[in-house]
């Protein structure tokens, strides 16, 4: 990626130096529009390629530590520390 990024960015300078003759506001044009043209078809690039799936979650480690604490509580009869019986 930061080899296409320098590459890129080399080619922006050869537009700017071939089109500085013709104004210093055209040359920044030239290479404005380059750029939006390149962050266009990366853009396309990454909603062809890129895939996300829908975000999964699983009990975090004190909710799970929770669940086995009550289990004990429920099958032993002692009640833990901060929580009630059910």
């Amino acid at each position: 990626m930061h080899l296409s990024i320098a590459f890129f960015l080399g080619f922006a300078d050869i537009i700017a130096w071939e089109t500085h003759d013709k104004g210093i506001r055209f040359s920044y044009q030239c290479v404005f529009w380059f750029e939006v043209a390149l962050a266009t078809v990366a853009l396309i690039i990454m909603f062809i390629f890129v895939r996300v799936e829908r975000a999964k979650s699983d009990l975090t480690a004190d909710e799970k530590e929770n669940m086995l604490n009550r289990e004990r509580a429920r099958s032993t009869g002692i009640p833990v520390r901060g929580h009630q019986q059910e």
